[in-house]
């Protein structure tokens, strides 16, 4: 059977279709039911919070320990979410970074906390200031990997820590940054569209070969 030029051309344009249908869509993930669980405008903000592409940027206010303020011996803040990938998509990797600045002259200060991304944790390691350590910067967070799904819930549980031995001496610790990506991935095409594909150009080849 000989393939004429239209047919050869519907069969040419459904093989790119199949193949190029998930390249063509957006990967930008979608962020709902953000809550902040301090719901005091203090420490996470989210009415500074941004969201770029497939990272938030947390809003951060005033998130401090300072050991010779009693009022202030923690900061102690949580942060949560829903996101969901787009079509044609899956979420493979949730991960959180922070960063800031620490200083004792004759305390302890700390930074820790934790992700939890679809309902596996991951702790962050922690980041101690030991007496006599002048003022420096941190960083510290986590990445939890996720076994292809489409939608999943995220939190942070955060918290800093200070104490000075006496009221003369400094020790304390901020949180200046924080953010979360989410990273995605196409979903594989089921063994069928393959198969499908195998086929389609298996007929083209017969088809150029029977037409010369």
């Amino acid at each position: 059977m000989k393939m004429n030029k239209k047919m050869l051309g519907a069969v040419v344009g459904t093989a790119m279709l199949a193949g190029t249908s998930l390249a063509a869509q957006a990967s930008t993930v979608t962020f709902s039911n953000m809550a902040d669980g301090n719901n005091a405008a203090l420490y996470f903000d989210i009415a500074t919070t941004t969201i770029s592409g497939n990272t938030i940027t947390l809003g951060i206010n005033n998130f401090t320990a300072d050991g010779a303020l009693p009022t202030s011996l923690s900061a102690l803040d949580t942060f949560s979410f829903l996101v969901t990938a787009p079509t044609g998509f899956m979420i493979t990797k949730v991960t959180y970074t922070e960063s800031g600045t620490g200083q004792t002259t004759g305390g302890v200060a700390l930074a820790t906390g934790s992700i939890t991304a679809d309902g596996t944790p991951k702790n962050f390691l922690t980041q101690l200031f030991t007496p006599n350590t002048g003022l420096s910067n941190w960083s510290i967070g986590g990445a939890v990997d996720i076994a292809d799904k489409d939608s999943i819930a995220v939190s942070i549980v955060n918290s800093l820590f200070a104490v000075s031995f006496d009221p003369t001496q400094v020790s304390t610790i901020s949180k200046t940054g924080a953010s979360i990506s989410i990273e995605v991935a196409p979903i594989p095409l089921p063994p069928a569209v393959w198969m499908l594909g195998s086929a389609i150009v298996g007929l083209v080849t017969v088809g150029r070969r029977k037409a010369a």
